[in-house]
């Protein structure tokens, strides 16, 4: 095994081991999920605007199935309009269950580490209401410094309701939301 392979593999081992006792935590998108029926869809718009140029694409999550040990979502992304769009799908297996990683507490999961922001607010989305938490925080990429600020809520299958990420150095900004939700 190479050196960065091996680095990798003992990093993921790391983070996955679970902490003294083995305690086994829920997965907050599975218990999002678990609130509602299959059949269930959400759309997600992403918007990227950066120096006068707009892309816009979609994303729809519709739950499939879900048992005590997993919930199963088909998603279908779509990018671009009329015969020059393109769509994937994928099928993600949201496990119910995980061991809580060294070093972290059971309210620690679902959260971003180190946030430089965080609060709770209400928000209008997809014709409801939602009492949202949201989190800011900081990355680097090849353009800069990306700040993003994040909104979830336990009352949206899985929980994403809004992300707005600024690349100032870019002048870009990538804004996800939440536009729609349909029960069976």
């Amino acid at each position: 095994m190479t050196r960065p392979i091996a680095a990798t593999a003992a990093l993921t081992l790391a983070l996955i081991a679970p902490a003294a006792g083995g305690q086994m935590v829920e997965a907050p998108i599975y218990s999002s999920w678990s609130e509602f029926e299959p059949g269930t869809t959400l759309t997600l718009r992403t918007v990227t605007e950066s120096q006068g140029s707009r892309l816009e694409s979609t994303t729809t999550q519709r739950l499939v199935s879900i048992d005590d040990s997993q919930a199963v979502v088909e998603q279908v992304h779509r990018a671009g309009a009329g015969d020059s769009a393109e769509e994937s799908t994928l099928k993600l297996r949201h496990r119910r269950w995980f061991p809580l990683p060294a070093g972290m507490t059971k309210e620690d999961i679902g959260k971003p580490i180190n946030p430089l922001a965080e609060g709770s607010e209400t928000l209008e989305l997809a014709g409801r209401t939602f009492e949202a938490r949201w989190y800011e925080t900081k990355d680097q990429t090849e353009a800069g410094r990306a700040i993003t600020r994040t909104w979830y809520s336990d009352e949206a299958p899985g929980q994403l309701l809004k992300a707005v990420t600024r690349v100032d150095a870019a002048k870009k900004t990538t804004t996800i939301e939440l536009t729609e939700i349909t029960t069976p």
